[in-house]
């Protein structure tokens, strides 16, 4: 969390020092660099982007400058495994996003364990997510498969989901849609809100339950691709088209937008794709919705 190097040496001498082989108090403090040892801090200094400070002092560096010198630090001794404790901590976002890049690009050769708290930077960078809860494993998955987890949901929440975990991609797969253009309507949110909670609910007193309870799950970045392959049945494909239609119509309705936009437009034609149903049954779905 907090980086450790050494304040009071140079971003080049910080990495040096980790690759010497020979820990011995008279190597560390009289021996040369050798021509290896040299190569392979060059080539870290490019890696961890900086090359441009590789003579400044590290105490001079910024929070996310010194976390990436001392993962730079960790990579020059060959670790098998590389274990990443809360490293965007305290971060700002785009000190996020650079750790976030280092992190893929020395995933290409190294096997990395991150734990993290920050979850839209585990979206960025995890490819298996494992959520843990008082010690032992609670789910496993992509990031996708561990948002829609009843169970995941219950714990971070702090609240038990009344709808099912099918339910729940329906609903995230109709919100990332609407979320396509970067913003989501106060109408789009209404007419999700409306229109999920009359389906799911079993009778009037949790209707008005899962109208509270839904804005909690309406999704931002979520892989609509991935969600849509886990819809099984007919009837649930056609009815996230019927929703996603009448949620992109929603927004059109309003005086600064008189049109659906195009953003998610191709949104809606990317999600009918997917959901891979006939053009006829589609025409009669969106008629269905004009009709109401």
């Amino acid at each position: 969390q907090t980086p450790r190097v050494y304040l009071n040496l140079t971003v080049r001498e910080n990495l040096d020092l980790a690759c010497n082989r020979d820990k011995n108090v008279f190597s560390t403090l009289f021996g040369r660099t050798l021509p290896g040892e040299k190569r392979t801090v060059a080539g870290l200094l490019h890696t961890i982007g900086l090359v441009e400070k590789a003579n400044l002092l590290a105490e001079l560096l910024s929070h996310g400058e010194k976390q990436r010198l001392e993962i730079g630090m960790l990579v020059a001794q060959s670790p098998d495994l590389l274990l990443v404790d809360e490293p965007v901590a305290g971060l700002t976002d785009e000190e996020t996003e650079n750790v976030g890049d280092l992190l893929l690009a020395l995933a290409k050769s190294h096997s990395i364990i991150v734990i993290e708290h920050d979850m839209e930077f585990v979206r960025q960078i995890a490819s298996q997510v494992t959520v843990l809860h008082q010690g032992s494993v609670l789910c496993e998955g992509t990031m996708d498969q561990v948002q829609n987890d009843p169970r995941v949901i219950e714990v971070y929440l702090g609240q038990k989901p009344s709808i099912t975990a099918e339910q729940m991609k329906m609903l995230r797969i109709v919100s990332a849609m609407a979320w396509s253009d970067g913003n989501m309507a106060p109408e789009e949110i209404d007419v999700m809100i409306s229109r999920f909670s009359e389906v799911f609910a079993t009778d009037a007193e949790q209707k008005q339950q899962l109208q509270q309870e839904l804005q909690n799950y309406l999704a931002l970045n979520v892989s609509i691709e991935e969600l849509t392959t886990e819809i099984e049945t007919i009837e649930e494909r056609k009815l996230i088209v019927k929703l996603a239609y009448e949620v992109i119509k929603s927004s059109s309705r309003t005086p600064s937008e008189p049109k659906i936009n195009d953003a998610e437009a191709a949104a809606y034609q990317n999600l009918v794709k997917l959901l891979d149903l006939p053009a006829e049954v589609v025409k009669s779905l969106e008629a269905e919705v004009g009709e109401g």
